[in-house]
Formats: structure tokens, sequence, C-alpha cells
């Protein structure tokens, strides 16, 4: 005997329905969610420079969009050959890493051969500019290579004062380490293990031609400004955005989805009112895939105050 298996024949246990509170701020700049486990982990601590990627075979280094840190590349290979009078007879340009649509291009570039098993450095010079509210500090550092455990660098004030060997360690249970500059270079925990989050809601520098509407957070520019993103945990999650109706997202549309893939994305699940200058819940909803399980997410309420104060519900189901 022949027995077919449709859909109305199926018994489909009710999903399991939960809410997270995210709140967004100065002092809380990034929350953290597990979809599975229903866990929202805090970034209380946004006093880092740079972030690099822990990914096998990814050697990227960004830059925090929450600071005003800038970076020029200078032509030389040797530390000591730049100091404190380059920045008053070069006039050096200032770049800030540059949102692309699911990525971010970084102002570092591409510092070495990575063509090789482990990437073979360029030892190009690079400065680095921090705005502290009126005042700008500088440093200068190498990247000397980096392996499947570390990344090296050698750093100074312009001066060749503060020098350090910093080593960054390439854990690739973290998506990414961080490293602050203060006086001495301090790595600091700001992710939970990736195995305990798949989506990071935060602020990000992207276009305000692409947002249609005044940054949340502005910067001295006029094409770029900080908006709200999330950054995703891949390759563990691919996503997908949809304009169904929450309710009619079920496992069996979710399956016939195209998801992609990417280390960014704009947080379409807010739309901004130009004449009530704030947010409301969008008619977007995303649906996400980990494995081979499903889960669809929207935002129920927003409180939005600026520069930077932003919360909002979040329901998440698993289909």
């Amino acid at each position: 005997m022949i027995t077919s298996c449709l859909k109305d024949n199926l018994i489909v246990p009710a999903p399991e329905m939960h809410s997270l509170k995210i709140e967004l701020s100065a002092e809380q700049p990034a929350a953290f969610v597990d979809l599975k486990g229903k866990e929202l982990y805090l970034d209380h601590q946004d006093d880092w420079h740079l972030k690099f990627q822990n990914e096998d075979n990814n050697w990227a280094i960004f830059l925090n969009p929450l600071k005003d840190v800038s970076i020029h590349r200078t032509i030389f290979t040797e530390l000591e050959l730049v100091g404190p009078e380059y920045i008053v007879l070069n006039g050096p340009s200032w770049q800030k890493d540059v949102p692309l649509d699911k990525t971010i291009l970084p102002a570092i570039g591409t510092w070495g051969d990575y063509s090789f098993e482990f990437p073979q450095s360029f030892n190009r010079v690079y400065l680095i500019r921090i705005k502290e509210n009126t005042s700008l500090k500088y440093r200068k550092f190498q990247i000397l290579g980096a392996t499947k455990e570390r990344y090296t660098l050698e750093m100074s004030d312009l001066d060749g004062s503060n020098s350090a060997l910093v080593l960054v360690p390439k854990n690739e249970a973290f998506v990414h380490s961080y490293l602050a500059l203060d006086s001495v270079p301090l790595l600091v925990n700001v992710e939970p293990m990736k195995s305990n989050w798949q989506i990071n809601f935060t602020f990000g520098l992207d276009s305000i031609l692409k947002n249609l509407h005044q940054a949340d957070i502005s910067v001295q520019s006029d094409s770029l400004g900080i908006y709200q993103i999330f950054g995703v945990n891949k390759p563990e999650v691919e996503l997908a955005y949809v304009n169904e109706a929450y309710a009619d997202i079920d496992y069996f549309f979710a399956k016939e989805l195209d998801f992609e893939r990417c280390e960014i994305m704009s947080n379409h699940l807010v739309r901004y009112d130009q004449g009530e200058n704030r947010y409301f819940p969008s008619s977007h909803n995303l649906v996400c895939r980990l494995g081979d399980e499903y889960f669809k997410l929207k935002i129920e309420s927003v409180h939005f105050e600026r520069p930077q104060d932003f919360s909002f519900d979040l329901r998440i189901q698993n289909l």
C-alpha cells in the first residue's frame, strides 16, 4: 500500500515562542541573542578600538564605529621612520571602515598576502587617530603577521614611547577578538562564545543615502552616520527578510525561502517616520535558519531617544 505525506496530514507541535527586551545605549552598545536558548547577552564593554576576525582563513581588522577612530596607511615599512612630525608635514588622509551591502570594507584594508597558509605581512606602518571629545590621540603600529593562534602587532606612540609587542588571540570559539588602545594596549571581552549567540543587535556605520533619514548618531561625514544594524554569527545562521504577516509564517513557508549568509544587515524590522522623528515596528519579519531549525523574528514596540538610547521588544518563535 502506498500512502502520501501531505502538509494537512502532518501533526506539527505548537511552536515555541518567547520575547526579549533589547536595550541599547552608549553604556550597553550591543545585545547578543541566542535563538535556541532564549538567552540574551548584553555587552557592557564598549571601550575597544580594533576588532579582529577569528574565523579560519579570515584576517580582517575593523574599527569601532561608536568610537571616533580613523586609520591612515603610510608608505613606510619601518616603524621608527614615522614620528610626530609626520602628521604636520604630510597632512594624512584619514579613513573609516566602509559599509557595503552585507559586509564591511575595513579601512586597514588587505594588510598582507593572504594566499599563503598564514598571511605574509606587507609591513606597512599604520597610524590610528582616536578623537575623545576635543582631544586627539595618535598611535602607530605594524601588523607583523598572523597564525591560526594569534595576530602579532608592534605598536607605540608616535615618538616611540609606550612601545609594545601585542599578541591578539585568534580564538575560533569567538567570532572576534577586541583590542583597546589606551596607554597600554589591552584585550577586552565583548562577545559571548559564538556557540551562545546567532544575532547581535548593535549600532554601525552606514550610508545616509541608503537609510533615507537622519543618522541616529551623527559623525563628521556628509555621507555616513551611525544606525541600528545587526551582526550575524556566520556561517552558523542564514537570514531572509519577508513581508508576509507574522502569523502566516510557518515551517513549510520557511523551508521554501532563499536564505543568505552575511556579516551585517540593516535592521529592517524597524522603520523611521520622518514626520514624527521616531521609529516604529516595520511590516518586515525576519526568518533565520539554524541548521535544520527555523525561527521567525519581529519587533513589537520601539522606544528611541537620540543620541543612542534604543529599545524594543523582540518576539522569537521556533517553527
